[in-house]
């Protein structure tokens, strides 16, 4: 299946024409756009065409002459703009090359009826009523429309508006079994709705994200409150899981800067993509290529960085608000070197961390601790362990590993102790309960070469140990000079 994402913003778009807030200053100044858009599945779907569907498609190259059927979510004008019907009749009138054929539209009563306007006498359209339960079989793909709660009301006695509350989301399927939701516009999810995908386990999942952490909102949209939650309650009734692509849309000005953004998302295991995108969901039986290199957890995450580039402050925020968070604390406990300057750091770590969170540290460290940990982690939770360049520091120090005249190669204390904690370490990634584990590393080597034995020993290694652990995860960053920057490209094991 074939889903380009027309267009990625909510109504007034980012940037807003009239704001000058930071998030519209910062997509200015990136000259990045998300404009209304809709969707358009297997050149055949399209959803929710926007005003200025066409330029949209123009910008994402494609067409929309193979369209047999639109299908829309409501009538609010950033969803539906029925003079896309008028001109696609002027082309069906011979008044352009080719044929186009029939088209069927499917939406609530009132989409319907504004339609019906817009079409000459004799027009190939069929007009198809959509409320929650309807299905149609469509060409090549199943359409089937679900449960939205945009049309709660924000307060008791609030007026509804009857737009929102007619409002259906999409469930759409191929031959393959490739399943995607379309989710906007909606408020948190209801019973209703979380029947309605119970199961689902959607391959992608569109979902929509208009109001930010603070400023307005409104209860038939969701937030930076209310997305992760409804996330959640999703992956509980397994509409979606591991495996899932959830890409935030409707999006406004009312979220943080584009950075801000973008690691809000990750914390919660979703991402934005840019107007214009074009994603190719694969179904669950499908083979994926990075099956075998990813561990069983929803998430894990390698942040690297040099000293003091904010990988550790970039790590803690990417578990965001989520409500179990264990911090695997690598280093010495405080007092336990009579190090001022060590207490001192160590100090304003544990300032910055919510007093929710659990921390563990260990006064002696083992090989099989940080696995262990791993393995014991409470199903769901988010685990941060920071960092493994102490860890591995501890390590060595516990055999006595830096004697140079002892040697320091294979066989070696030191070297046996580091591939037993690395082969712990990997099997606690590859079996834990834990939705998201998070871990802090240093980026090392890409300097000076080390003076001593013992330093390029240990560069060696936790280069060793960073390269398997990243064969494991899902995301890398490197922090440089704050800025985190994504590593996407496909993983291919090296032997160095």
């Amino acid at each position: 299946m074939r889903v380009t994402v027309l267009g990625t913003g909510a109504a007034d778009g980012v940037p807003q024409p009239f704001c000058r807030c930071d998030t519209c200053a910062d997509a200015r100044a990136r000259g990045q756009v998300r404009a209304p858009g809709g969707v358009l599945i297997d050149s055949t779907l399209l959803v929710d065409p926007a005003p200025a569907v066409g330029a949209a498609a123009a910008r994402a190259g494609v067409d929309l002459s193979q369209v047999t059927t639109i299908a829309i979510s409501h009538g609010h004008a950033d969803h539906w703009d029925p003079a896309i019907l008028l001109f696609r009749q002027w082309i069906a009138d011979g008044n352009g090359p080719g044929a186009l054929p029939p088209l069927r539209v499917i939406g609530p009563a009132a989409v319907i009826a504004s339609a019906a306007d817009w079409v000459a006498p004799g027009g190939s359209v069929e007009f198809l009523p959509a409320v929650a339960g309807g299905c149609w079989q469509l060409d090549g793909l199943n359409l089937r429309a679900i449960t939205s709660t945009h049309g709660l009301v924000s307060a008791p006695g609030s007026e509804a508006d009857p737009v929102a509350a007619a409002a259906v989301l999409f469930d759409v399927r191929d031959a393959h079994g490739t399943a995607v939701l379309y989710a906007a516009d909606t408020g948190p999810p209801d019973a209703d709705l979380l029947g309605d995908v119970a199961g689902a386990s959607y391959d992608l999942a569109l979902v929509e994200l208009t109001f930010g952490a603070s400023g307005p909102t409104t209860a038939g949209h969701l937030d930076h409150a209310t997305f992760p939650r409804a996330l959640a309650e999703l992956r509980r009734v397994g509409a979606i899981n591991a495996d899932t692509d959830v890409v935030a849309i409707h999006l406004s000005h009312h979220h943080p800067p584009a950075p801000e953004l973008h690691a809000a998302l990750a914390s919660w295991g979703a991402r934005a993509v840019a107007d214009g995108t074009t994603l190719e969901p694969l179904a669950e039986t499908a083979p994926r290529a990075a099956d075998t290199l990813t561990s069983t957890t929803n998430r894990t995450t390698l942040v690297t960085g040099g000293a003091r580039s904010g990988k550790s402050t970039f790590a803690e925020q990417l578990a965001g608000n989520a409500s179990d968070v264990l911090y695997l604390a690598t280093g010495w406990p405080r007092g336990a070197l009579g190090d001022d300057d060590w207490d001192e750091r160590l100090a304003a770590h544990v300032a910055r961390r919510p007093s929710r969170w659990r921390t563990r540290e260990w006064s002696a460290m083992s090989p099989a601790d940080l696995g262990a940990a791993l393995t014991a982690a409470p199903p769901g939770s988010t685990v941060i362990i920071d960092c493994l360049a102490l860890w591995l520091t501890r390590l060595i120090d516990a055999v006595a590993g830096w004697d140079e005249a002892a040697g320091l190669g294979t066989g070696s204390a030191a070297a046996t102790t580091v591939t037993d904690g690395c082969e712990a370490l990997l099997a606690g990634l590859a079996t834990t309960a834990a939705g998201h584990v998070i871990m802090v590393t240093n980026e090392v080597g890409s300097g000076v070469v080390p003076a001593t034995a013992s330093g390029r020993f240990f560069r060696d290694q936790l280069g060793r140990v960073n390269a398997r652990v990243a064969g494991l995860c899902s995301e890398v960053y490197l922090v440089v000079a704050g800025r985190a920057l994504p590593l996407t490209a496909p993983y291919q094991e090296f032997h160095g």
